[in-house]
């Protein structure tokens, strides 16, 4: 007899758990085995994220050629002589700026979007999902939303590469409009040599995520049965991979909310 789905979502689970741990060593371990039993103990310590997602703006809606619509929102400010433009990472939204938005709101102009198939914003062909594709978004972000006004982008991840890929394609706007840039954790190229798995050179794991990425878009509902079955798992190792030091824990689960909410067919994308 065929054992259940849900069954064997759980099974991978614990396989996928006991096989990072055999990578990660003992630290990681320690680590997960200390965040589930944390959990058990005490689950009224558990952040309630909602302040995370609560704020909020009206902004217009931006209708590519392609027909993908991209959420945008406006925060208004005392000072409107220069528009602060936030373009956010691979597998994030707009809500990843939480911080930043707080801290500048009211003082100066902001204008946040979601990427093409990202948050609130509609879906794209996979073949449109490319960095190229999203300096035009952005271009037109800045045409229909910002307007003529001066200008400082700030990217993270791949809303840094877009920003990069717009000063190629479209050099005469910085320096005019663009009258500044900020990037955080990004890179201009040579990712192909990059690898987030510890152990697995970058130009083998490029070779290997397409094909099991495809494998796995065949079976989105055990995937998913796997991602909350996995959810300890999941905590460190977005803990590891998206900080760089010691943060409070609804930090953590702020971020891997917002990972779990992106479709695993966008990430194939």
């Amino acid at each position: 007899m065929a054992p259940k789905r849900g069954s064997v979502a759980t099974g991978l689970g614990l396989v996928a758990s006991v096989a990072a741990l055999a990578a990660g060593g003992v630290a990681l371990g320690i680590e997960l085995e200390r965040r589930i039993v944390s959990k058990r103990i005490s689950r009224t310590s558990e952040a309630n994220l909602e302040e995370f997602f609560a704020v909020r703006s009206e902004g217009p809606d931006v209708i590519t050629p392609d027909g993908v619509v991209l959420h945008t929102e406006i925060d208004e400010g005392e000072a409107n002589d220069v528009t602060l433009v936030f373009v956010h990472g691979y597998a994030l939204n707009l809500d990843c700026w939480h911080f930043q938005r707080l801290h500048f709101r009211g003082q100066l102009r902001q204008v946040f979007y979601d990427l093409r198939s990202h948050g609130r914003s509609g879906r794209s062909e996979a073949e449109l999902c490319r960095i190229p594709q999203l300096a035009e978004d952005l271009y037109q972000v800045l045409q229909e939303v910002v307007g003529s006004a001066r200008v400082i982008l700030i990217g993270h991840s791949m809303g840094g590469m877009t920003i990069m890929r717009l000063a190629q394609t479209r050099p005469e706007l910085f320096g005019n409009q663009v009258r500044g840039v900020a990037l955080f954790c990004t890179s201009a190229g040579e990712m192909a040599d990059h690898s987030p798995i510890r152990g697995i050179p970058g130009r083998t794991f490029s070779r290997i995520a397409e094909p099991l990425m495809a494998a796995l878009n065949r079976v989105p509902e055990l995937v998913a049965h796997g991602r909350r079955a996995g959810s300890d798992l999941g905590y460190v190792v977005t803990r590891r991979l998206a900080f760089g030091s010691d943060v409070p824990p609804r930090y953590v689960d702020f971020a891997s909310e917002m990972l779990a909410e992106i479709p695993l067919e966008v990430v194939a994308d």
